[in-house]
């Protein structure tokens, strides 16, 4: 049986998510924007039914009380923010390429998508594991306004492969590779690429250099406790100099273009290329890095 705290819940968190609603249509009807406002409606309501479907499957398990706040911007060398920017980045595209047709696309989708994240974070607040984080809040509004702004040719991706660390620890960084790839953030790289032919015009438009962040040897989020538990034991952070590829422009620019969106991954997935790393003071090669 539902407790009625968890009803109040679920209402405040339907009437958050679809406040953007309200706001899009009065947007539509006073500008005469050419939007179907159906499309607008359906996407919003799909946000709000992925959340309280989270909060059913995830967060119900665990207890649960008053608001509060947890700063954990401390943690994982960073790599979870990071990963809140390239998130709300790559879902603010999302919501644009569905919306393409709209003339308020450009204000429907950084909405929708921070509505969406923020609710996430409000499920934080109430669950005595975690807590509402600022931090995480900031990084969400920087990936929504870098994809409102940043031209097309700058592109944030994103590249895993399996470590060691996740077995040490597996009921947190994962048990095996699809939850490995969300939890186990020593596998992470995240990544910047842009086009060559901003130096010269010369030079191929889907050819990109890359620049990437990485973090390894995490076994808990906060440093001084694992320095406590694994005093030998010392993360470090990890940063990459790479070849990358725009495979959503060859796509776009090929007979296949017409189901480019069958591809759409290749857009936010950074190409296995020769990469140089720099680490601990020290260069390393890697002839194909993922």
């Amino acid at each position: 049986m539902i407790m009625f705290y968890d009803i109040k819940k679920i209402i405040l968190l339907f009437l958050f998510l679809h406040i953007n609603n309200m706001f899009l249509l009065s947007q539509s009807y006073m500008d005469k924007y050419d939007c179907d406002n159906r499309s607008i409606i359906l996407l919003s309501s799909t946000y709000a039914g992925i959340s309280v479907y989270t909060y059913y499957s995830w967060y119900y398990q665990y207890n649960s009380g008053k608001f509060h706040f947890f700063d954990d911007s401390r943690e994982w060398l960073a790599m979870d923010k990071v990963g809140h920017f390239f998130s709300a980045y790559s879902l603010t595209n999302f919501n644009s390429d569905l919306l393409k047709n709209c003339s308020q696309s450009r204000i429907a989708s950084p909405i929708m998508t921070f509505s969406y994240l923020a609710s996430i974070e409000v499920m934080d607040g109430f669950s005595e594991g975690w807590g509402f984080s600022i931090s995480d809040l900031l990084f969400d509004l920087a990936g929504i306004m870098a994809a409102s702004f940043l031209h097309d040719d700058v592109q944030f991706k994103f590249s895993f492969h399996q470590t060691k660390w996740a077995n040490q620890r597996p009921e947190l960084l994962g048990n095996n590779l699809g939850q490995q790839i969300l939890k186990d953030y020593n596998g992470q790289t995240y990544w910047i690429s842009m086009p060559f032919s901003r130096i010269d015009n010369y030079l191929p438009d889907f050819l990109m250099f890359s620049f990437g962040y990485g973090a390894e040897a995490m076994i808990y989020g906060s440093s001084y406790e694992q320095d406590i538990i694994l005093p030998e034991l010392n993360s470090y952070r990890q940063f990459y100099l790479s070849l990358d590829i725009n495979w959503w422009k060859i796509i776009n620019q090929t007979i296949i273009g017409k189901w480019k969106y069958i591809f759409y991954p290749l857009k936010y997935i950074k190409t296995p290329m020769p990469t140089i790393e720099l680490s601990q003071k020290k260069l390393k090669f890697h002839s194909f890095y993922f």
